[in-house]
């Protein structure tokens, strides 16, 4: 006889629970199913830039759309040329190599302009001009963690304006400058940080 597709789960669960838990761990005394569901559970993979992205200064949209910038899901004018999608892929924004996640952040000679801008204002001086390098540099920065939030809430808010640019030009005709981007960016970072700033935080920041 035939078990149903549910029993022979459940078989396979318990003979999973037989090779991973003991008797003891299942004492009444001691047993917490938070801990059971840890042994459970294959352990989560961190990414250096999750801090960043999702940081509590970052608005939510612009964490949303640098989730996917960093995990290169964006659908970009080269990936849409591959599929067939789009007529070409050269980069609509400065019109010399082709469109891709790198090349957008920070390669591309007009979203270099607005880091540049964006360095000067918070005078942030670091080498890295790539998006997983600076995220990365954030990560290992010795700076308040007030001041890393505002790091990573400013290159959060400078990737989604930067892609807005790119849809506006590409879908509206509707062409952008950098000076636009920045203005911007700096609002949108202080009317956030004028929302969510936290009670503690030291004069030097």
């Amino acid at each position: 006889m035939h078990s149903s597709w549910c029993w022979r789960k459940i078989i396979e669960l318990k003979n999973d629970l037989k090779c991973k838990i003991t008797p003891r761990d299942f004492m009444a005394e001691t047993c917490k199913i938070a801990e059971v569901y840890k042994i459970l559970t294959a352990p989560t993979e961190s990414y250096h830039w999750s801090k960043q992205v999702w940081s509590r200064l970052n608005i939510p949209k612009h964490s949303f759309l640098i989730w996917l910038a960093v995990q290169d899901r964006l659908k970009t004018r080269e990936r849409l040329f591959r599929f067939n999608v789009a007529a070409e892929a050269t980069c609509i924004l400065c019109n010399d190599l082709n469109e891709n996640t790198s090349h957008l952040f920070f390669d591309c000679k007009f979203s270099q302009s607005c880091l540049s801008q964006i360095k000067v204002w918070l005078n942030w001086r670091v080498v890295s001009v790539s998006l997983q390098g600076l995220l990365r540099w954030i990560n290992r920065s010795k700076a308040s963690k007030f001041r890393r939030g505002i790091f990573a809430g400013t290159i959060a808010a400078l990737v989604y304006h930067i892609w807005k640019a790119r849809n506006l030009k590409l879908w509206q005709a509707n062409t952008i400058d950098p000076d636009q981007v920045v203005q911007e960016v700096k609002w949108q970072v202080k009317t956030r940080i004028t929302y969510v700033m936290p009670k503690q935080v030291l004069n030097t920041d």
